[in-house]
């Protein structure tokens, strides 16, 4: 009998820590951000707004910063304390020109180094994409890339990770006023601080359709990406040529999300499970998904900080972000257009096999006294 009541305590450990399994408490509030609530709402600060004007947000690993891209009054990139949102200074922009007819910046990300990128939104063939780098929080910026890119329209979303030691930037294509069929993204790279040399990731297929990155971009490790225009996300696979190109990209298959409105997205391993974090642009609610099998996501948890309906948010445009990582917990950020900045603790159970032998453990050193 003792046996069996063992057995059972062990089954039960592996059915409640089920990656498929929707658990509460994975995501909670960080309430020492936004005075008690875990949410800056617009109005909290004057570069909250409901106006369409900020959408980039970014977490700095080196300096525990988070970075935010705001147009209202003017172009500004607020420096924001991650544990408790308190401004702490401002990116200085001043080389950035400012155009209220186009997005002078969009998108930001930080790589693992320090180093700042951010990026506007070019959307013709006349109009030239732009990517901005700082070395760190309190150099000057500088022009990195600067060049039309035909008619794709470029810059809604963006990511970096770094690969032999050289950032690489994902930033979404899509078809731009003057159409186009870009069904993937472009991939930016530079070293040392040289100008970056691009790459067009397009795919001789469909799925993807045009635009299915447009809204929604994370690097999966680095020789993967995941986009998505909202709801359905589309995988591929990158070989790399050396440090400095692109051998070839791979389209690999489409996941299926919990809402057709899902688009900002990223990606981290907290606690050894491969997770996947989205914004919901219609209703500010943030998931997590287990993506030990990338074009099955599991549903880990559903959250959102904020009370009462959220503010419309007609453009589909945000960003999520993860924090500091520390073991199975980490921090994540969601930055809603129109709807302010959400801060949430996150607490990735065991894996069910860690439980499961701790448990048998724990059973066979009771036996044996």
């Amino acid at each position: 009998m003792k046996n069996l009541s063992v057995f059972a305590l062990l089954i039960g450990s592996v059915v409640s820590t089920s990656p498929g399994a929707v658990t509460s408490s994975i995501l909670s509030p960080m309430i020492s951000f936004g005075g008690g609530d875990g949410w800056l709402a617009p109005g909290e600060r004057s570069y909250l707004t409901t106006n369409d004007n900020q959408a980039g947000l970014a977490f700095n690993r080196v300096s525990g910063h988070l970075l935010l891209v705001n147009r209202a009054g003017g172009l500004s990139i607020p420096i924001l304390d991650s544990v408790t949102g308190t401004d702490v200074g401002t990116l200085n922009a001043a080389i950035v020109p400012f155009n209220p007819g186009v997005y002078p910046l969009h998108m930001i990300s930080v790589a693992n180094s320090g180093a700042i990128y951010a990026a506007n939104v070019a959307d013709s063939a006349t109009a030239q994409f732009r990517i901005y780098q700082w070395d760190n929080e309190a150099s000057a910026p500088f022009l990195s890339y600067q060049q039309a890119q035909g008619t794709a329209r470029l810059g809604d979303a963006m990511d970096v990770t770094v690969v032999d030691g050289v950032d690489w930037l994902a930033v979404s294509a899509a078809p731009g006023i003057s159409g186009g069929t870009y069904n993937g993204y472009f991939m930016f790279t530079t070293s040392g601080g040289a100008p970056f040399s691009a790459t067009s990731v397009q795919f001789p297929s469909n799925p993807p359709a045009p635009g299915d990155h447009r809204l929604g971009l994370t690097f999966l490790g680095n020789d993967r990406v995941m986009g998505t225009p909202g709801g359905i996300a589309r995988l591929s696979s990158l070989t790399y040529e050396g440090n400095y190109g692109l051998q070839s990209a791979t389209f690999t298959g489409s996941a299926t999300l919990q809402s057709a409105s899902e688009r900002p997205m990223d990606f981290a391993v907290i606690g050894g499970t491969p997770v996947l974090a989205t914004l919901d642009t219609s209703t500010s609610m943030v998931r997590l998904y287990d993506m030990t099998v990338p074009l099955t996501p599991m549903l880990l948890d559903a959250h959102t900080n904020i009370f009462g309906p959220s503010n419309a948010n007609s453009t589909g445009v945000g960003e999520v972000c993860f924090g500091s990582i520390d073991g199975n917990t980490a921090t994540l950020y969601a930055l809603n257009a129109n709807n302010g900045v959400q801060a949430f603790n996150v607490a990735i159970p065991e894996p069910a096999g860690a439980t499961f032998i701790a448990l048998a453990a724990l059973a066979l050193a009771r036996r044996r006294r």
